[in-house]
């Protein structure tokens, strides 16, 4: 998630940190501050009710541009944690995390993808475009 652009959106919306935390429901002002300066990142169920709240999808919170999200991007902007994500395509919650790493093995994989696409909303060359990228930060 792009911290300034969490901050420009809360700004536009004229929202204080504490508001846009109470809306979320989420404690106190301090958490919308850790993600606004990039020592935290609010976790999948909480991203879909800030851009609710900012009335923007999901996918703007995020510094890539639609399309280039990684894996992890499109399983947060999808709204999953990893074991649900995992349970929606039918394995473990470490291949997932090995997915989101880079490291996956492409006879697995490739019988998959599919399947991402379908449980993130996505196309499946956007699923195959994401393991491209880098993971971001662990959920």
């Amino acid at each position: 998630m792009d911290p300034k652009r969490l901050r420009s959106l809360r700004e536009r919306a004229g929202l204080t940190q504490h508001q846009l935390a109470r809306a979320v429901g989420v404690v106190g002002g301090e958490r919308v501050s850790r993600w606004e300066s990039g020592r935290s990142t609010p976790r999948p169920g909480a991203l879909g009710r800030i851009a609710e709240i900012l009335d923007v999808s999901v996918e703007t919170l995020f510094i890539a541009p639609a399309g280039s999200a990684t894996l992890w991007e499109q399983r947060l902007s999808a709204g999953l944690t990893i074991a649900q994500l995992a349970e929606a395509v039918y394995v473990s919650s470490r291949t997932v995390v090995r997915w989101e790493n880079g490291d996956f093995e492409s006879d697995v994989f490739t019988r998959r993808v599919s399947l991402l696409a379908e449980r993130l909303g996505v196309s499946a060359p956007r699923v195959e475009q994401a393991l491209r990228g880098t993971r971001g930060q662990d959920s």
